[in-house]
Formats: structure tokens, C-alpha cells, sequence
């Protein structure tokens, strides 16, 4: 075991025997050393409770942590209680660890003194074993960025166009535990990873941003829970928006720029929301689904950012401009019924 590890990388396992050895295999071959793996076996039905034994009998760097099934948010909760490294990364059971991932984002960290690192990550959209779709978020600037207390509020846009998932990060373990973040456990069917990232960003604005593509996300639509419609998956993103609200407040966003910051709920959280609900899995009927479209409309944080809509409207782009316009005034059939018609006109793959 080692007894002084830089960084624990924490992996939530469950239901994945195929896929996970070649994740393990992605961390621990990693030029960077000096880590430890937990392995959290989340009560999986498979075999992956005995893969993670054995990885632990072949590698001393391993720790394996068995329980009861409790979800991803319980999964990692526990894998962050037992942690002993000065950095958290994370890793998916069924993803990878690019070459380099540890070695450059630790550099970073120590280098500047920050609690978190944020880095791109490579999507694969993989369906019987084909790769449909292949993308690499962009990064907006060409070198290293850093963000402050002084200029999170020029950069805060910067900050989350990177994505937010856990790991695409690396985190001070001294951060999350004096501030005792977690994963939300009432949150079973996504936006844990969002509201984790929120709540990090609520706690500190000491941020490097890593221009280097570092992880490699494989979206199989066999193994995914993201393609599953869930309310619980709504309400979970609804209170990402209200935390969203309450740090924009903090650092001004909305008084800086209207325009900027309507835009970027309506992307980050309306269209996250119409997507959802346009899913073939999700099975309600055209008034529930207006319904959850009213309840975002009734949100504080989107009705007092839609509330000079009149004022700045013409420095949105147009399609934000009308979602905007339209929830503004509450005619969430009619936006709903010009979403579904444009997902089947550009035959969309969620």
C-alpha cells in the first residue's frame, strides 16, 4: 500500500467487468507513479467485485472498497472518504486516462499553487462497438489560464465551457474536506457531476485551466444512464440552476452582462432541459413535459434573468433570444413544440 500517495484517483465501480480492466490498466500505467486507486465496488452483480480484489493482489497502489449498492453519489463519497492523497482525480469504470493525464495536471497544480485543475477531455458516442461520433471541446484560449478572486468574473464563462464533469478535474483534497463537499446522494440519475463542480467553484477561485485534451469519455449507449429519461434527472438539474444563481449573484454576473449570462443558463440548463425531454426513452405525455418546461420558467434565477429581456435581447444570439422571449412569457407549449420539430428536422443523437 502506498502509504503517501500525491493523488487518489477514485473509481466507482458497477456492472462493468468488460470495461473495467482496461480503465484500471489506463491509471495505473500512468508515468506519474505516485497514486492510489480506489476502487469503490458500488454492490455490483457482476464479477467486478473480484476484479477489484485481484487488481488489488497485483498492485499494491490499489484499494478496494466493497458496500451496498447506493448509486455513482454514494459510490464516490465513500472512495473520498478513504482517500489519502493531496489531489482527487476521478474516472469513470467504463472511460480512460489519456497518456500523460497525471503527470501534466499535477505539474500544474504544484506548479501554481491552485486547488483545481481544469482540463479538455475527448467524447466518443460508441454503439455496438462502432464509434458514431468522435469530438474534442476546444479549448478558447492557446496556453495555460489561470483564475482568481480578481478575475473569475471575466473568466467565469471560460471556466465551464470545459465541461462538467469530475474528471476533467483535479482537486485539493484539503479543499473538499474543509469545505466538506460531496456528491448529492438524492441525485441517482445525473447532473452530480455539475452540482459537485458548483459546489467547488462556490468554495474557492483558485482555478488553472489546462488547454491539454487529458481523458478520453467513451458514451456507450449500452452502459449509459444519460440516455435515460428520469424527473429525478430534472429536478436534479433545477437545483444546479438555483446553486448556479447564487454564486452568479456572488461575483455579479448578471449585473456585468445580461445578455451573457442569460445566454449562458439558456445553454447550460433550457437546453439541457428540452433535450431531456425529447429523448425517445422519455415516456410523458405532451402535458408533463410542458410542465417541467413551466417549472423551469417559474425558477427565480431565470425569471430575474429573462426580466429585462426587452433591454438586451438584441445582444443574444437568435435562437437564445426567442427561448428566452418564450419562457419569458410563459408559452412553454409553444417551445416545446418548435424544440421537437427542430430535434427531428436535424435528426439529433443525444
Amino acid at each position: 500500500m502506498n502509504t503517501n500517495p500525491m493523488v487518489s484517483v477514485i473509481i466507482p465501480v458497477y456492472n462493468s467487468e468488460h470495461y473495467l480492466p482496461h480503465a484500471v490498466e489506463s491509471v495505473l500505467s500512468q508515468s506519474y507513479q505516485n497514486l492510489e486507486l480506489v476502487l469503490v465496488d458500488d454492490g455490483s452483480p457482476d464479477g467486478c467485485g473480484a476484479l477489484c480484489d485481484e487488481f488489488a493482489k497485483r498492485d499494491d497502489r490499489v484499494v478496494v472498497v466493497h458496500k451496498e449498492n447506493g448509486g455513482i453519489c454514494s459510490a464516490r463519497n465513500a472512495g473520498l472518504d478513504v482517500a489519502r492523497g493531496k489531489y482527487l482525480a476521478f474516472c469513470d469504470n467504463d472511460d480512460e486516462y489519456l497518456p500523460g493525464f497525471l503527470e501534466e495536471n499535477v505539474r500544474v497544480a504544484e506548479e501554481y499553487g491552485v486547488d483545481v485543475v481544469r482540463f479538455l477531455r475527448e467524447h466518443l458516442i460508441v454503439r455496438d462497438g462502432e464509434v458514431l461520433r468522435r469530438d474534442v471541446l476546444q479549448s478558447v484560449s492557446d496556453g495555460l489560464s489561470l483564475i482568481s478572486s480578481e478575475n473569475i468574473a471575466k473568466k467565469y464563462y471560460e471556466l465551464y465551457r470545459y465541461g462538467c464533469g469530475v474528471w476533467t478535474g483535479l482537486y485539493s483534497r484539503a479543499l473538499v474536506e474543509r469545505e466538506h463537499i460531496r456528491f448529492p446522494e438524492t441525485m441517482r440519475f445525473g447532473f452530480e457531476d455539475l452540482y459537485f463542480n458548483l459546489l467547488v467553484t462556490s468554495a474557492t477561485s483558485s482555478f488553472a485551466i489546462n488547454p491539454q485534451v487529458c481523458y478520453r469519455w467513451i458514451d456507450r449507449y449500452s452502459h449509459s444512464t444519460s440516455r435515460k429519461f428520469s424527473t429525478n434527472r430534472m429536478d436534479s438539474l433545477r437545483t444546479c440552476l438555483r446553486l448556479e444563481g447564487e454564486i452568479g449573484k456572488k461575483h455579479a454576473l448578471p449585473e456585468a452582462d445580461p445578455a451573457k449570462w442569460a445566454t449562458y443558463l439558456i445553454d447550460t440548463y433550457v437546453m439541457r432541459l428540452l433535450q431531456q425531454i425529447t429523448v425517445p426513452t422519455c415516456d410523458l405525455t405532451v402535458q408533463e413535459k410542458v410542465h417541467q418546461v413551466e417549472l423551469f420558467a417559474d425558477e427565480p434565477v431565470l425569471q430575474e434573468a429573462f426580466a429585462d429581456l426587452p433591454d438586451f435581447r438584441r445582444k443574444m444570439p437568435r435562437t437564445q433570444r426567442l427561448i428566452a422571449t418564450l419562457m419569458r412569457k410563459r408559452h412553454c407549449t409553444t417551445l416545446l413544440r418548435i424544440f421537437v420539430v427542430n430535434a427531428r428536422l436535424h435528426r439529433r443523437v443525444y
